[in-house]
């Protein structure tokens, strides 16, 4: 794959306050500027006919004692183009966040097409259907919780809150799923391996736990 360079004109002054700051260990700051040129494999088991073009998920701490940590994704032409653009980003070890995931299309017509979604401000059009899904390997000490639920009371996943561990480094993998059976075992508590329908999209971002404010 062919690395794309990340234009720089709405990041750079948010990386290099993050890269200059004395607390972030010397495997985070490579990271993070590593991010410049990473580059991300397009996912074949999506829709065809419903290309989310940007996906970001804020993260808000709960105790509102540190600045909102955005990880980003965007994709303007689609699978079939060049590789996506994805920025990791930096968490407060032991710390809660209080998590929002925004979903976009390109246009209108690409949003009118994709009929099972969205898509106004990140809400599904058929929420019992939908379900997203928080993945991070052993080593790296996280979890999300599901905040909101569809009306039979199961999990969506747009809304959640993120419990970080001791620091570390790792990925966080956000998949969002159709035609989902959310009462398979597992499903609820964010488990997709018995899930069942497919990707809308799948994201992995790099994820860095660092201690201290």
């Amino acid at each position: 794959m062919i690395p794309r360079i990340l234009p720089l004109s709405h990041l750079i002054s948010h990386i290099i306050a993050m890269t200059a700051r004395p607390n972030i260990i010397p495997q985070s700051a490579a990271l993070i500027l590593g991010i410049l040129s990473l580059t991300a494999c397009e996912n074949s088991d999506v829709h065809p006919r419903d290309t989310i073009t940007v996906l970001y998920y804020v993260l808000t701490p709960e105790d509102g004692s540190r600045p909102d940590v955005t990880l980003y994704y965007e994709d303007m032409d689609g699978p079939d183009g060049r590789n996506p653009m994805i920025i990791g980003g930096q968490l407060s070890a032991n710390t809660t966040y209080n998590g929002t995931l925004h979903l976009r299309f390109a246009s209108e017509k690409s949003s009118s097409d994709a009929e099972h979604l969205i898509i106004e401000q990140g809400i599904f059009k058929h929420p019992e259907s939908h379900q997203v899904f928080y993945t991070v390997p052993p080593a790296l000490d996280m979890i999300a919780y599901y905040t909101d639920r569809d009306t039979f009371g199961l999990p969506i996943g747009l809304r959640t809150r993120l419990v970080t561990g001791a620091q570390g480094q790792g990925t966080l993998t956000v998949t969002v799923r159709y035609d989902v059976n959310k009462t398979a075992p597992g499903v609820a508590q964010g488990d997709m391996t018995y899930s069942g329908g497919a990707n809308d999209i799948e994201v992995v971002f790099p994820v860095v736990l660092q201690s201290g404010p």
